[in-house]
């Protein structure tokens, strides 16, 4: 009882912060949702209920769904493939002598230490069709240039190759860490009977470096599903996609065509529906996810 007015005082401007900084923008946003406002109705927009989500998810011209695909495969490729190479990278490197891990430790790091956005553009350097070191070494030994960010399929493979680069380091980190706490005892058994280092990788480190790295993994993928960066700096959302109708690149993510509602076509409700939806879907699947990892927890004890 007497700690109450010190706890009230350091909880109620916590409480007001999260209110003005969250809160607050996610209700205006879904507000926002619910009206036609746009370029053209900006002062005047009115209250159109569920009409934008209707849009969204029913009009002709809406590329929502091929959206929604293409982020959901693009969010679990870049969180899976770097964290199976970071689990193997940890696992070489704790097995390496102790002269060659520490050489090759700053190197793995390197691409997390380096700012983002410049790693970014100098792989958009190296993508270039005429002058990228890529291609440049493609026609060295024989084999025909790649339109790297000229063609679909090859701009989305040059996306998932530059998140991938970028996921690796933290990955690797990561498993590092959780792989010193795993009791080595059972790795002996494993040798003993007759395990060898892949399967030993597959069948007890993996499993066991995965099942304590779910929330990172969870974290991942939420930071994947909305990875602007990537997608903005590097192919822009481009290149045209055959047969889309509403504005949306072949690399386009959701929160990438967001942008492109709201600062090129200027359609903030339906910007903002799209952001409601991205929201719902990434918290529902963050909450069920965590729901499972208690669960088997509590199996588990």
């Amino acid at each position: 009882m007497k700690n109450r007015p010190f706890i009230a005082a350091a909880v109620i401007p916590m409480l007001m912060l999260v209110m003005l900084l969250s809160i607050i923008p996610i209700l205006y946003n879904i507000y926002l949702s619910t009206t036609d406002m746009s370029l053209f109705h900006y002062h005047d927009y009115r209250f159109v209920g569920a009409a934008n989500y209707i849009n969204l998810f029913t009009s002709p011209v809406s590329d929502f769904s091929r959206l929604f695909v293409w982020n959901v495969i693009y969010s679990l490729l870049c969180i899976l493939v770097p964290f199976v190479a970071g689990v193997a990278a940890a696992q070489m490197l704790a097995k390496s002598p102790r002269a060659m891990s520490a050489a090759a430790r700053p190197l793995i790091v390197l691409p997390w230490v380096v700012p983002a956005f410049i790693t970014i553009l100098v792989w958009k350097g190296l993508f270039n069709y005429h002058f990228g070191a890529v291609n440049g070494l493609l026609g060295a030994v024989g084999i025909e240039k790649v339109p790297w960010l000229i063609d679909p399929i090859p701009a989305r493979i040059s996306v998932l190759i530059v998140s991938v680069w970028l996921a690796i380091p933290f990955m690797t980190v990561s498993a590092s860490g959780i792989m010193r706490s795993l009791p080595a005892g059972i790795f002996e058994a494993a040798w003993l009977d007759g395990a060898g280092p892949i399967r030993s990788f597959f069948s007890l480190t993996l499993p066991l470096v995965t099942r304590r790295m779910i929330p990172i993994l969870v974290l991942g993928f939420t930071a994947s599903f909305n990875n602007f960066t990537a997608i903005y700096l590097l192919t822009s959302g481009g290149p045209a996609y055959p047969g889309a109708v509403g504005g949306a690149g072949a690399t386009d993510i959701i929160i990438s065509y967001i942008f492109k509602l709201t600062l090129m076509s200027r359609r903030y409700g339906l910007a903002a529906a799209y952001a409601v939806v991205v929201f719902a879907a990434v918290g529902i699947m963050t909450i069920a996810v965590m729901r499972g990892l208690r669960k088997r927890r509590e199996e588990t004890f």
